[in-house]
C-alpha cells in the first residue's frame, strides 16, 4: 500500500498457524496386548492460495496433557487425564507408554492433547469427572492480547481390550499476525509520529480446542500490533531506521512485529500512525480482496 502524502508501504501476514483439527483418519495401530500408549507429534502446516506448505515444528510448548473422553450415549464426557512427562521446548514427537495402573476401562473413548508453554496466561475449561462434554473443551484469556502458543489434537477409538497405540498430531489453535512496514515517517503535519498500530474491530477471548472455532466477541477495537517508535533513531530523510530483531534480517527503515490472535471472522483492519496523545496522524483501512476478514488458523494471507 502506498500513499501520495507520506512515502510508506507495508506488506502484511495473516498467519492461521495452524488449526485445531481431528486425527481420526490416522488408523491406531495394535501393539502387543497389555499396552496403552500414545504417539504424539507437533506439527506447522500453512494452507495458502499460493500453496505455501511448511511442517516445521518451531513452537514454545513445554508441557503436554492427554485428556480422555468416553462416550455415554451420545456424548464424550471427561473420564481421565494423562500427563506426559519428559516433554520439552522443541520436542516434535514423542512415545508414552502408560503405565499399567493408569489403564482405561473398556469403551469408546475420544483423545484429546492440549500442548502450552509452561507460562501462558490460557484458562481451560474446569473438566468434570463425568459431567464434561467433550465439544465444550475450551481455552480462555481474560482479554485480548494475552495469546501464546497453545496446540492441540484428537484421536478416537474404541478400547475394547488394551493393547493400542494411539497417534495425536498437535496443531497450533490461534491464528499469527505478522506485519512489515517500510519507510514510516518521523512526522506528520508538524507532529511526531510515536506509534504504529494495526488494529481489529473486535476480538475473540475463548478457542473451542476440538474444533479451532473462536468465540466470546470482546466488543472492542483490538491493537493486535503497537509498536513504539519514539525510542528509535530518524535518518536523514525523516523516515524512521526502524526496529532491531535478533537473528532477523531485514529491509533498513523497516518495522516488523507480530502477535498472536484467537481466531475471528468478519472483522475490519486499519493501520494507523498516532501521535503521543493517541490522535490519529494517518490512518489506511486494510483491503485485499474485501475489507472484511477472517483471521483464522491453518490458512496464509498475504
Amino acid at each position: 500500500m502506498r500513499s501520495k502524502s507520506i512515502k510508506t508501504f507495508f506488506a502484511l501476514g495473516i498467519i492461521g498457524l495452524l488449526s485445531s483439527c481431528t486425527n481420526e483418519e490416522y488408523n491406531v495401530q495394535k501393539v502387543e496386548p497389555g499396552t496403552l500408549s500414545f504417539e504424539i507429534s507437533i506439527v506447522n502446516s500453512l494452507k495458502t492460495k499460493s500453496g505455501l506448505y511448511s511442517q516445521e515444528a518451531k513452537h514454545t510448548v513445554e508441557d503436554v496433557k492427554i485428556y480422555a473422553f468416553k462416550k455415554s450415549g451420545s456424548d464424550y464426557l471427561f473420564a481421565d487425564s494423562i500427563e506426559i512427562p519428559g516433554w520439552t521446548r522443541g520436542l516434535s514427537t514423542k512415545h508414552h507408554q502408560v503405565p499399567v495402573g493408569d489403564y482405561l476401562s473398556a469403551g469408546e473413548f475420544t483423545f484429546i492433547g492440549i500442548g502450552r508453554n509452561a507460562t501462558d496466561r490460557f484458562g481451560l475449561t474446569v473438566l468434570d469427572q463425568g459431567v464434561t462434554t467433550y465439544d465444550t473443551f475450551a481455552a480462555s484469556v481474560e482479554a485480548s492480547g494475552l495469546e501464546s502458543e497453545i496446540f492441540a489434537g484428537s484421536s478416537a477409538i474404541a478400547i475394547s481390550s488394551i493393547g493400542v497405540r494411539i497417534p495425536i498430531v498437535m496443531t497450533r489453535q490461534v491464528a499469527g499476525i505478522l506485519g512489515y512496514f517500510v519507510n514510516v515517517p518521523a512526522v506528520i503535519n508538524g507532529r511526531d509520529v510515536e506509534s504504529l498500530r494495526l488494529s481489529v474491530t473486535n476480538s475473540n477471548l475463548t478457542v473451542n480446542l476440538t474444533n479451532g472455532e473462536g468465540t466470546l466477541p470482546s466488543g472492542a477495537v483490538f491493537n493486535i500490533i503497537n509498536t513504539d517508535l519514539s525510542n528509535q533513531t530518524v535518518n536523514s530523510e525523516g523516515i524512521y531506521t526502524g526496529n532491531i530483531i535478533q537473528d532477523v534480517i531485514k529491509l533498513d527503515n523497516s518495522q516488523l512485529n507480530g502477535s498472536f490472535l484467537i481466531p475471528v471472522n468478519n472483522v475490519q483492519m486499519t493501520l494507523g500512525l498516532y501521535a503521543s496523545n493517541g490522535d490519529a496522524l494517518k490512518t489506511w483501512p486494510v483491503s485485499i480482496s474485501s475489507q472484511q476478514f477472517d483471521i483464522l488458523p491453518n490458512n496464509f494471507i498475504r
